[in-house]
C-alpha cells in the first residue's frame, strides 16, 4: 500500500444507505463524464452484486463477471459436454437434468442464461422447471423455505417441481449424495465456496444415477484450497 499509486481512503468500509449513495453517486459520474460507457461490476459481495447489477443495468451498459460472466463460460461448457455425449449420453437437452452446489450469484448468471437456452431449444416451462436443481447449505432450494435471499428465490422449486423430481420426500438437512440418489442428475456442477464439497462418494452417486455412466461433472471454485475437488 505504500508504494502504490493509487489514493487510498483509509476509512472503514461504507454499509446499508451510505453505501447504496457511493455507487449511485459513482454510476451518475461515470454516466455524465463517459455516456455509453460499460461499467463493469467486479468481484462484488454477492447480496451487491445482485443488487447493482439489477438496479443499473437499465441506467448504463453493465456486465457482471461473476454473474454474466461466469454464466457464458459455463453454459458454453455444459452445451459442448452434452453435444460430445456427456450427461445423459443423448446429446438432447430434454434429457438433462443440472444440479447445483452452491445457489449464489454465479449460479444465479449460470441458471438464468440456461433457462434461455432450454426454452430456445424446444423446452416447455414445466420441463425447464424441473431441469434445473439447486441447493445450498441448508438443502435444496424450494419455494417452500422462508429463509431465500439474495436471488435464491429465482432459484427455487415449485411444490410441483420437488415432487415431480423425487425430492419432495428428503428432510432439509439431506446430503449431497442422497439428493443425487433421489434427483438423479446427469450433470453436477460446483458454484459454492465449500471445500472438498465432491467426495468420492458424491461423484460416485452421480455416476450411477446417468442413465450412461456420463455425469458431467464442472467444479467451478478456485484456487485450489477451496475447490470442491481436485483431478488429477
Amino acid at each position: 500500500v505504500q508504494t502504490c499509486a493509487l489514493p487510498i481512503w483509509r476509512k472503514p468500509r461504507l454499509r446499508g444507505a451510505a453505501y447504496d449513495a457511493f455507487v449511485e453517486k459513482f454510476v451518475a459520474a461515470v454516466a455524465g463524464a463517459l455516456p455509453g460507457c460499460v461499467v463493469q461490476w467486479e468481484d462484488f459481495k454477492q447480496g451487491n452484486a445482485i443488487k447493482i447489477l439489477e438496479r443499473y443495468r437499465g441506467t448504463v451498459p453493465s456486465f457482471n463477471d461473476d454473474i454474466q460472466g461466469t454464466g457464458a463460460v459455463a453454459l458454453a461448457g455444459i452445451i459442448a459436454a452434452i453435444n460430445a455425449g456427456g450427461g445423459s449420453g443423448s446429446t438432447k437437452m430434454k434429457d438433462q437434468r443440472f444440479l447445483f452446489y452452491g445457489a449464489g450469484a454465479a449460479t444465479l448468471g449460470i441458471v438464468r442464461l440456461l433457462r434461455r437456452y432450454l426454452e430456445s431449444v424446444g423446452m416447455g416451462a414445466d420441463e425447464r422447471a424441473c431441469a434445473i436443481i439447486a441447493m445450498d447449505s441448508k438443502g435444496v432450494v424450494h419455494d417452500g423455505r422462508t429463509d431465500l435471499t439474495d436471488g435464491k428465490s429465482e432459484l427455487a422449486l415449485s411444490a410441483a417441481a420437488l415432487c415431480a423430481v423425487g425430492l419432495d420426500g428428503l428432510g432439509g438437512s439431506a446430503s449431497l449424495d442422497a439428493i443425487i440418489a433421489a434427483a438423479r442428475p446427469t450433470a453436477l456442477l460446483g458454484t459454492s465456496g465449500q471445500a472438498g464439497a465432491f467426495t468420492e462418494s458424491a461423484i460416485r452417486a452421480a455416476a450411477a444415477a446417468a442413465p450412461r455412466s456420463e455425469e458431467h461433472t464442472s467444479e467451478l471454485q478456485s484456487p485450489v484450497p477451496i475447490s470442491y475437488a481436485v483431478f488429477c
